[in-house]
């Protein structure tokens, strides 16, 4: 379907239509026509004028959700360091996952009703080195499935995101949910390439392994 055409629109309205009768859809289109000619004068008087910064800012940072203003290349590079964060835990991938962080890169991680711990440099790399050696020996495949990331901010050389996800778990044939997550991530550029400056992992549950 087409959206947007006269066309498109009286398609939706037939199928929303209950009968098949050429002469009730018909009806139902006028009468849908004659009520948005009523409410047309209603929603224009409360909406605000359609201009640059008529809408409200979102509820993290000074830029629209929708606004446009943004560095398209960036923003794509960007999903591909986020999405690659996940893929490469999953791959047990550990000197390829550090590449996505700055060398000084601060980490911390927290289960509900607990201090976040906080990781950065030597301590944080060779605590992941060891976690992520010993649960590719247990046998678990683990899935981090990245679903919702929304900027705050980026400009040229930063960007800060909130970002969902949902981790899974398969080991002798049997498939689980592990738990939901949010990630929220501070990105900065360095010679064209974006990293992840710091990061923060708050599973919605605790759980082992």
């Amino acid at each position: 379907m087409t959206f947007g055409t006269q066309q498109s629109r009286e398609e939706e309205a037939e199928q929303m239509t209950p009968g098949s009768g050429g002469a009730s859809r018909r009806a139902f289109i006028a009468r849908a026509a004659a009520a948005s000619a009523v409410l047309a004068p209603v929603f224009t008087a409360v909406l605000p004028p359609a201009t640059a910064g008529a809408y409200p800012s979102n509820a993290m940072g000074s830029t629209p959700y929708g606004s446009t203003n943004f560095n398209v290349t960036d923003r794509v590079a960007l999903y591909q360091l986020i999405y690659a964060y996940g893929i490469e835990i999953d791959r047990y991938n550990v000197e390829g996952w550090f590449q996505l962080f700055t060398p000084n890169a601060v980490f911390t991680v927290g289960f509900p009703d607990m201090t976040p711990v906080e990781q950065t440099g030597e301590a944080f790399r060779s605590f992941w080195r060891s976690r992520f050696a010993d649960f590719q020996r247990s046998g678990n495949l683990r899935k981090h499935l990245i679903c919702n990331i929304v900027f705050v901010e980026q400009t040229d050389f930063f960007a800060h995101a909130i970002i969902s996800g949902l981790i899974t778990n398969a080991k002798d044939g049997v498939f689980s949910t592990v738990s939901g997550v949010d990630y929220e991530g501070w990105f900065v550029k360095r010679d064209g390439v974006w990293y992840i400056d710091r990061w923060n992992d708050r599973p919605d549950v605790a759980f082992a392994g």
